[in-house]
């Protein structure tokens, strides 16, 4: 197990030196930077891993905190950056090739020979000097202007689309780190369910997801979750995982949470575990649940409702338990013990692919774990990376609906694009 992670820590340190290398010398070439401005563009790069470093060992919510987000920002920026350049990195490529084969396989007329050997190809784009090398050099070779020539188009192109991805990338990241991952939304969702009573019609559950308690969730954060559930008026409150990040020491805030919203319910607050509760010590997430007047709801259930009848909250375990305990996931069948099959019944399960095999046994499931793929410029790579899709949002097989909260925290970089963290208002209605 230690070499595996010893090798996931080396691909994943590669990865990170390749592509801060990469949106710096396209940052230098693209800008003309001087002298000064390279050296302050590398040690801001630098600078951004060594906050990051120092907000992870000092922790808190205070100043380190607060540098650690701007690391964080600056590298989001980096691999937004990177993945847009990616196709331009793609076509210089090609573009070398072709121009390379051309030369060698193609070759030009005699009077086209010495202007071939003057101008370099502009696939290369390694520094401002080298464009403004070459680009006196084709005008003086030439004695065209500067800006007719088709290496200059090709040159002007890429510099373009590099400097726009390199623009991009950074405004999404501090938008994306310092507005939208703050910008809690409440969203009201709807579902009928067969066999809910008349006299439960309109039962509001609200669901947290995804907390993350740890570097980037903290008090404040708490608070704003707090005073949104209270606006939210739910009759429970569910919590579909993830509740700490990775440090146990969190634990606290936890159960203060779990205390707060109870006073806003009326039947309490139920609570499954998710991957990283797992990953940081799924007892300490257990502790401060039940301490707090909570109910862990993990492969059972609890009956709902009033004098006219009731409906069934199921949990289960994380379908990634195996990973760190004995256990060994989700016993679904275990959590419908006793419960009645004519019966209405809501699911919590933290990862949305376990909906195939609950929707012939439930009629609505809640999750959570994706993020709601947490970063979105343009595209959702999550919606094909993920088992089945089921990223965000509402989804159907057969009778039975599921819905995917986008959470609260973050995974990695503090920041979210078009996905902004999310509260869901889930009212249920009788068919």
């Amino acid at each position: 197990m230690w070499v595996v992670r010893i090798i996931a820590i080396l691909v994943v340190l590669g990865l990170g030196i390749g592509v801060n290398l990469l949106c710096y010398r396209r940052g230098v070439a693209v800008f003309a930077m001087p002298q000064r401005g390279r050296r302050i563009f590398a040690l801001t790069l630098f600078g951004s891993v060594m906050a990051i470093l120092l907000g992870r060992w000092v922790g808190g919510e205070g100043f380190a905190r607060s540098v650690a987000v701007v690391g964080w920002s600056v590298q989001a920026g980096v691999l937004i950056s990177a993945a847009l350049l990616l196709p331009t990195e793609a076509i210089r490529v090609i573009d070398a090739v072709v121009t390379r084969l051309r030369a060698r396989f193609w070759a030009p007329p005699a009077d086209e020979v010495n202007a071939a050997e003057v101008s370099s190809p502009v696939a290369e784009l390694p520094t401002a000097e080298s464009f403004e090398v070459s680009d006196r050099g084709s005008e003086l070779s030439s004695g065209v202007p500067l800006h007719t020539t088709p290496q200059t188009r090709r040159a002007f192109l890429y510099r373009a689309a590099a400097g726009g991805a390199l623009a991009v990338g950074a405004g999404s990241s501090v938008y994306g780190t310092f507005v939208e991952a703050r910008d809690y939304v409440i969203e009201e969702r709807v579902f009928p369910l067969p066999g809910l009573p008349r006299s439960l019609e309109g039962y509001t559950l609200v669901q947290l997801s995804d907390l993350h308690f740890g570097p980037f969730v903290g008090r404040r954060e708490l608070e704003r979750m707090v005073e949104m559930v209270r606006r939210a008026q739910p009759d429970a409150v569910v919590i579909t995982g993830d509740v700490i990040d990775s440090d146990p020491a969190v634990g606290p805030l936890v159960g203060r949470l779990v205390q707060r919203l109870r006073q806003y319910t009326r039947d309490g607050v139920f609570v499954i575990p998710g991957n990283h509760d797992y990953y940081a010590g799924v007892e300490e997430l257990i502790r401060q649940v039940t301490g707090a007047g909570g109910r862990m709801l993990t492969d059972g259930n609890v009956l709902l409702g009033d004098g006219g009848g009731h409906f069934a909250l199921l949990g289960v375990d994380d379908v990634w338990a195996y990973r760190y305990t004995q256990r060994p996931g989700p016993d679904l069948q275990r959590a419908l013990q006793g419960v009645d099959p004519e019966m209405a019944k809501v699911l919590l399960c933290h990862n949305p692919s376990f909906f195939p095999e609950a929707a012939p046994y439930v009629d609505l499931q809640l999750s959570g774990h994706t993020h709601g793929g947490q970063i979105s410029l343009f595209i959702n790579p999550a919606e094909y990376v993920l088992p089945h899709g089921f990223v965000r949002d509402a989804y159907q097989l057969g009778d039975s609906s599921l819905y995917v909260n986008r959470g609260i925290g973050t995974t990695g970089p503090p920041c979210r694009i078009g996905s902004a963290p999310e509260i869901t208002k889930v009212v249920l209605t009788s068919v």
